[in-house]
């Protein structure tokens, strides 16, 4: 079939009703519209963490003099040197004259290093964190209860909002999402209308002559070229050039046989007829 019948370009054919957008983008529109957001169970502190920080709340960190706690903290954790005891029980021991005395002043020595590396040092490094602690409690305790009772207000505000602003934010997103669709749509359909209008509407003429050679030179020439079609083309092929050569040859007979019957006797052409060569007029 050719291209017209194929697309019913011979009929009458509303491209206005056929490629507007609406038609195809109204269901996909209602889809989208119909799509329901449920962010109510959004939790940002839940029971447990409400119940933490209750007990914060009522732990009263605002009421600690934290004065005296900070000159307590800089006492040493140890009254003694444990290093420099150390160094002098080793001394003691070398210029003692008993061996075994001196074994023993080494042996403590070597035990209050020990003590050094493995309790002393750990306890000052936690005691200066919690120095750094105990100066941000300081610092925060003033406005301790001012400051918990509007985080836990945000933390409910935040609670009440979210489910609709993230709704709304989502719902803005969707919309510009269809916009820019239906953008997209409606531009490959103009382009359709003005193909279909502008190229292939004037091209009707050109579109049935394309047909009308692909039938003869496929369905006409091309399929049936098999060897009885090809033995007769042979056949028909060898007869031309007999026919144009007789009609040669027919030149030089013809006098042959204008002067056989010239010069016959009446006997032998008794009802011969002159044949009229030219009219002259």
């Amino acid at each position: 079939a050719g291209l017209w019948e194929v697309l019913q370009l011979k009929d009458q054919y509303s491209l206005s009703e056929h490629l507007t957008v609406a038609k195809y983008t109204t269901e996909f529109q209602e889809r989208l519209h119909a799509i329901n957001f449920h962010f109510e169970d959004i939790v940002l502190l839940n029971a447990e963490g409400r119940r933490d920080l209750e007990t914060f709340r009522k732990s009263q960190v605002d009421l600690v003099n934290y004065a005296d706690f900070t000159a307590e903290l800089r006492n040493p954790v140890v009254k003694t040197n444990v290093e420099g005891l150390a160094i002098d029980l080793e001394r003691l021991s070398n210029v003692q004259s008993d061996r075994t005395l001196a074994g023993r002043l080494v042996e403590e020595a070597q035990r209050l290093r020990r003590i050094q590396d493995q309790i002393v040092l750990p306890m000052e490094a936690l005691v200066a964190q919690l120095k750094e602690s105990v100066q941000f409690l300081a610092t925060m305790s003033p406005s301790f209860q001012a400051q918990f009772n509007n985080t836990e207000s945000q933390i409910n505000l935040v609670e009440a909002i979210l489910p609709l602003q993230t709704k709304k934010i989502l719902r803005q997103e969707l919309d510009c999402f269809v916009r820019k669709e239906l953008g997209y749509i409606s531009q490959y359909l103009n382009w359709m209308r003005t193909t279909l209008t502008e190229d292939v509407a004037s091209c009707q003429p050109f579109s049935t002559a394309l047909d009308n050679g692909r039938v003869i030179l496929c369905n006409r020439i091309l399929d049936p070229w098999n060897a009885f079609w090809f033995s007769l083309g042979g056949c028909a092929f060898f007869l031309l050039p007999g026919i144009f050569l007789a009609l040669k040859m027919m030149k030089h007979f013809r006098p042959i046989r204008h002067k056989l019957v010239s010069t016959g006797s009446d006997e032998t052409f008794p009802f011969h007829i002159p044949r009229v060569t030219s009219l002259r007029l």
